[in-house]
């Protein structure tokens, strides 16, 4: 965070953060085609904590310890997606082995296509060196590491999603003029934006929101500050401020 306060908007500027929420398990629940992932993600719900009330064992320990208990569920649903066994998940989240393949079995069982796809994208690299992206992409992969197929087709939907909002965003109205690139990083999106073209931010956040048609729709949070990347919040809450300042000005005058 405190990174994040090295950038500073000019006087005349705020600057705005774009940020895709859950975009690695929705494109995961993209290729998988689970109805569980993709109904718990149209309904604006966090996967990883809508998993942790399918098994029973993390469930229980929601009631006291819910942090602890969604990074477990976390762990363990990537951990399939990053093709990793059993002992490195246990050994990542501190479950011993019976309680990782039990938390596993549960994942599974909601959602089936996960693992099917995970052997599939493998077998696609043993067999041919590379898997493919939704946009066309190939990833190659040497045979020994072809359990990370999957995962290197959804990190590079990912990037490809990312690289597509930027083109999007600097192909609108008012970009170089009215707002302009600041920084990215991860699925976030910076950008500095002039105090008197904040609607330029709605734009921003529709061109993100529709550069790509997935099973479940893409999500972006938007904030805004006038310090600094560290200080965001809600461009509502600027606009109230903006507004009462405008009204004691007003009755002054």
């Amino acid at each position: 965070m405190e990174v994040r306060r090295i950038f500073v908007p000019d006087e005349s500027c705020l600057l705005a953060s774009f940020d895709y929420k859950k975009l690695q398990p929705l494109v995961l629940c993209h290729y998988s085609q689970d109805d569980f992932g993709l109904e718990t993600l149209r309904h604006g719900k966090d996967i990883y904590d809508e998993l942790t009330t399918q098994i029973p064992y993390l469930e229980r320990m929601a009631t006291t310890r819910p942090y602890d208990a969604r990074l477990r569920s976390k762990a363990a649903f990537l951990g399939r997606m990053f093709g990793r066994g059993e002992s490195s998940i246990a050994e990542e989240t501190g479950m011993d082995r019976d309680q990782t393949r039990l938390v596993l079995m549960y994942i599974d069982k909601v959602m089936p296509n996960l693992r099917k796809i995970q052997r599939s994208e493998a077998a696609a690299v043993r067999s041919c060196g590379f898997t493919t992206d939704m946009f066309g992409r190939h990833y190659h992969l040497p045979k020994d590491k072809a359990y990370a197929a999957l995962n290197s087709k959804v990190q590079g939907t990912e990037a490809g999603i990312m690289k597509r909002a930027l083109v999007a965003i600097s192909k609108l109205e008012g970009y170089g003029v009215e707002f302009w690139l600041a920084n990215t990083i991860h699925d976030e999106i910076v950008v500095f934006v002039r105090a008197n073209a904040l609607d330029r931010c709605f734009d921003v956040h529709r061109a993100m929101c529709n550069v790509v048609t997935l099973r479940a729709p893409l999500s972006v949070d938007f904030e805004v500050s006038a310090s600094s990347w560290g200080e965001l919040e809600k461009l509502d809450s600027i606009m109230v401020r903006r507004n009462e300042t405008q009204e004691v000005t007003d009755a002054n005058a």
